[in-house]
Formats: structure tokens, C-alpha cells, sequence
């Protein structure tokens, strides 16, 4: 099983992405999955820590939600970039909005 990378590890590997020359990835994969960032709100599990902690509210908000959305349609955009002719290209969130699904 995979283990889930901590917030210092995400941060190296961002930076480490973002150091790749955009020529040597554009249409680079045959494959592209995009597992966005989003509210967690499809995930009984993650909604049940956030109303513990007493962040739920947080998670949701109008503000929260629109950086998410806007995280979201890049990392679409991104993923597309990087994908070859006829390839093909998963998105998915694990939350259950529209907004955050089909709407981006």
C-alpha cells in the first residue's frame, strides 16, 4: 500500500514538478490521472475528523471552495498539457459536488 506523503514531502514534490522543463513534459503520457484536491465531502471518514476537530465549517467555505475550484480547472489544464493525442485522461475528486466534478 501506498503511504500517504506528509505536507513537507508534498512540498518537495511540487517543487520538484514544477522544475521539470515544460518542453520535456507537453504531450508526454499516454495516461493522466488527475486526483484533485477538493472538500473531502464524499468521504464519511474525512467528514467525520473535520467535525471532530471542528474544522468542517472551514473545509466548505465560499472561500475555501472557490481557491479549491480554481486549483482544480489548473491541475485539468496541467493534466491535458501533458497528455499525448488519443490518450487518455482521468479526473476525480472524492467529493460529491458538481461543482468540484462535472462543473470544472
Amino acid at each position: 500500500a501506498r503511504k500517504r506523503l506528509n505536507k513537507s514531502a508534498r512540498q518537495r514534490e511540487a517543487k520538484r514538478l514544477k522544475a521539470l522543463p515544460e518542453e520535456d513534459c507537453a504531450e508526454a503520457y499516454d495516461r493522466v490521472l488527475v486526483d484533485a484536491d477538493c472538500t473531502t465531502d464524499g468521504s464519511h471518514a474525512h467528514v467525520q475528523k473535520m467535525v471532530e476537530k471542528g474544522t468542517a465549517v472551514d473545509n466548505v467555505s465560499a472561500e475555501r471552495c472557490s481557491s479549491l475550484l480554481e486549483l482544480q480547472a489548473a491541475l485539468l489544464r496541467n493534466g491535458f498539457g501533458r497528455l499525448r493525442r488519443g490518450g487518455v485522461l482521468v479526473y476525480g475528486t472524492c467529493s460529491l459536488t458538481k461543482a468540484q466534478n462535472e462543473d470544472v
